[in-house]
């Protein structure tokens, strides 16, 4: 009988250890599990954070390249605005000077045929006298002709 006391005395002592033991282990195991848990962790936040990143460079590409191409239209467009307007502000330059140098062109030619017509007026004027000046000589010489045939007769 004291053997078995003794046997089941060690048991418990056996088994006391055995779950000391057990939950060191368990411990041991709890803890190994909470570091792989968060090594797990780490790297599948680091693992997110560089599929964030890449997405965020992705969009950032996409961004930039829709507003490339956005700002090169704009351009383009202002570009040919400009060329139009630019256009028809010489066609209308052209036009009002063509307008302007045939309106003086026309003024000058008036004023110079103005001038011209009284110019010749004035001539003919004293052309007419100086004719009938040359008129009166004549008709003075021819008398005198006249005369002198007369006195010659």
């Amino acid at each position: 009988r004291i053997r078995v006391v003794q046997l089941s005395s060690e048991m418990q002592e056996r088994t006391k250890w055995e779950a000391v033991r057990l939950r060191e282990f368990l411990a041991m195991k709890e803890k190994e599990s909470e570091e792989r848990h968060l090594s797990t962790l780490q790297t599948q936040r680091l693992e997110f954070q560089d599929l964030l990143a890449r997405r965020l460079r992705e969009q950032e590409d996409t961004l930039t390249r829709t507003t490339n191409t956005l700002l090169q239209t704009k351009e383009a467009a202002f570009h040919s605005i400009l060329t139009t307007a630019t256009a028809t502000q010489d066609a209308a330059h052209t036009a009002a000077l063509e307008s302007t140098t045939d309106r003086i062109q026309r003024e000058v030619t008036a004023t110079a045929e103005a001038a011209f017509g009284q110019k010749l007026a004035e001539e003919k004027v004293r052309f007419v006298q100086e004719l009938e000046t040359r008129a009166k000589a004549l008709e003075e010489l021819a008398e005198r002709l006249v005369r002198n045939d007369e006195m010659l007769e």
